[in-house]
């Protein structure tokens, strides 16, 4: 295989992968956008997490149409006979690298959301939404700490009790050395 061939191949990839990426993206960034509007509402940590995910989409489907254009603009010019330098071929490598973990972050984001909403609460609920798995799983949270702090707190009365039978102990004891 010459280096004009493995470029033509490594071009072809990387555009490819640069538009399935653009795909992916732009569904995750629909449904972060449909997120995001139901957090208009709200403030604290849900909105600050809801604006984090819409730009790291918009970002990513940036940079994905970013790596398609070069693909295609690298695509339409004549191929090198030979790389410019030793380190050619390691460039265009990390292209196709950068594009593909884009491309997996992606399929993981979408598989993520995807378990994440058809995930058992309390009641095996269907949510529409990560905002809806989030309020779910923050309500269960907070039911689960008041349950682990209520037994924390029955735990340290029990201390507290142990230590002052103790202390009461020591007390009639040192009343009865005195008296003798």
């Amino acid at each position: 295989m010459s280096y004009a061939d493995f470029y033509a191949v490594m071009e072809a990839v990387w555009t490819a992968m640069a538009l399935v990426g653009i795909g992916l993206g732009g569904y995750l960034l629909r449904a972060e956008r449909h997120d995001r509007a139901l957090a208009q509402a709200e403030n604290g940590r849900t909105g600050i997490l809801s604006w984090a995910l819409v730009t790291n989409e918009t970002l990513k489907v940036i940079g994905q149409f970013l790596l398609f254009m070069a693909g295609v603009g690298s695509l339409a010019t004549p191929n090198p006979t030979a790389p410019a330098t030793p380190l050619g071929p390691v460039f265009i490598g990390l292209l196709v690298l950068f594009t593909a973990l884009g491309v997996g972050q992606s399929a993981v984001l979408i598989y993520a959301r995807t378990r994440i909403a058809r995930y058992p609460v309390a009641v095996l609920a269907q949510q529409e939404t990560l905002l809806e798995v989030q309020r779910d799983m923050a309500t269960s949270a907070d039911v689960a700490d008041l349950a682990q702090r209520a037994t924390t707190s029955e735990h340290r009365a029990d201390v507290a009790e142990q230590r002052a039978d103790v202390s009461e102990r020591r007390a009639d004891a040192a009343e009865e050395r005195e008296r003798e």
